[in-house]
């Protein structure tokens, strides 16, 4: 790290260049440990509890516990969105103040392409990783989706925010998708889904917070998707030099990634 951020003059470039493949690859394994242990507080696994402590009776178990792969995985690819982002915002930046041209639109597309890959692969690797909560952490997915009441049918919010039905329970209130959770996690509207119900209201997570924060952290993920595949139509048609308000679009929401990281964490560690 010393080398890649002071060193790009006292070393060749070959030793700057793996100066920066180091620091990925040593950042890439510093966060896997991390979350290795953030997953485990969630999904506990190769343990014993003994006066009071957990103690550790298998390695694997516990290091590999359900949730490592897909919460590593999901988190690895945000970060890898956020570098994709800053990369664009940075040469689009260049490019309304004429400087540095060349590298600007070469990295500009390198910043849409990558961008626009990652962040169309996000979806699917957030469904893997709900699919997970869902099984092993029901009821942080009823507060996700503010499901008050076990059955099927359970609908899908995509924007409102937690308000109380007739009986004073929580509900999530909105545009919604009938049906739509009991497909998205079983494959069929006769899908059962733990509602809130099943836990007593003390111990229920915040559930405005943990709402809002799911959701605009998915509604993010579809704005990223949207545009890069605006950016990169304009790049194709050779105009996106000239079209100021994209542009200046981008470079405003290069640090979006990095709140939706923020939003992620929220919901998880909320609603756990």
């Amino acid at each position: 790290l010393g080398v890649l951020l002071f060193g790009r003059t006292r070393v060749s470039p070959r030793i700057y260049y793996a100066s920066a493949w180091l620091v990925f690859i040593g950042s890439a394994l510093s966060a896997l440990w991390i979350l290795i242990a953030n997953s485990w507080m969630h999904t506990p696994r190769g343990y014993t509890v003994e006066s009071g402590k957990a103690v550790l009776t298998d390695f694997w178990a516990a290091a590999f516990n359900p949730s490592t792969a897909p919460r590593y995985v999901h988190t690895l690819v945000a970060t890898l969105i956020a570098g994709a982002f800053l990369v664009a915002g940075i040469s689009a930046w260049y490019l309304l103040k004429g400087r540095h041209l060349a590298f600007a639109r070469r990295y500009l597309v390198t910043g849409l392409v990558v961008g626009l890959i990652l962040s169309a692969a996000m979806p699917f690797i957030g469904h893997w990783h709900a699919l997970e909560v869902a099984d092993e952490q029901p009821m942080k997915m009823a507060a996700f989706e503010s499901i008050y009441a076990t059955g099927d049918h359970a609908k899908l919010t995509l924007l409102g925010w937690v308000g109380t039905d007739e009986a004073g329970n929580p509900q999530a209130k909105g545009l919604t998708v009938p049906s739509g959770l009991s497909l998205m996690l079983g494959l069929s509207p006769n899908h059962v889904v733990p509602g809130l119900d099943q836990i007593a209201a003390a111990d229920r997570p915040p559930l405005q917070l943990t709402f809002q924060a799911y959701h605009l952290m998915i509604a993010l993920a579809f704005y990223f998707v949207a545009l890069m595949l605006v950016a990169l139509f304009f790049v194709w048609r050779r105009r996106i030099e000239t079209t100021r308000w994209l542009l200046w679009l981008l470079v405003v929401s290069a640090p979006l990634p990095v709140l939706a990281s923020q939003l992620g964490w929220i919901a998880t560690e909320v609603g756990r």
